[in-house]
């Protein structure tokens, strides 16, 4: 009677975007974010991709974990690591790579 969500592949492709994506804009190159997952666009669809070291995103999904880390906070998600910061005094998510 219960479901488990998860997060799709990297290389996964899809024709559309869930409800509620967002692009995010890093160095010229456009992604789409949502909860967790990044897309670029291929073709006719949008593809599962890692993040670019450095992107930005607003909001971290349900379900990551916190981590100390070289005397600071750093949050994982799907393998991927972010710290927090404010930029122009809204608190954002930079992601710094897969793993330690």
């Amino acid at each position: 009677g219960g479901y488990v969500a998860v997060t799709a592949p990297v290389g996964a492709v899809v024709e559309g975007l869930p409800d509620g994506a967002m692009e995010v804009r890093h160095r010229e190159k456009d992604y789409h974010y949502y909860f967790g997952t990044f897309f670029a666009k291929r073709g006719e669809g949008f593809t599962v991709v890692l993040p670019p070291d450095g992107i930005l995103v607003p909001y971290l999904p349900d379900g990551y974990t916190t981590e100390r880390a070289e005397g600071s906070v750093r949050y994982a998600f799907g393998g991927v690591h972010y710290r927090p910061f404010y930029s122009e005094g809204v608190l954002v998510y930079s992601s710094t790579g897969q793993g330690p």
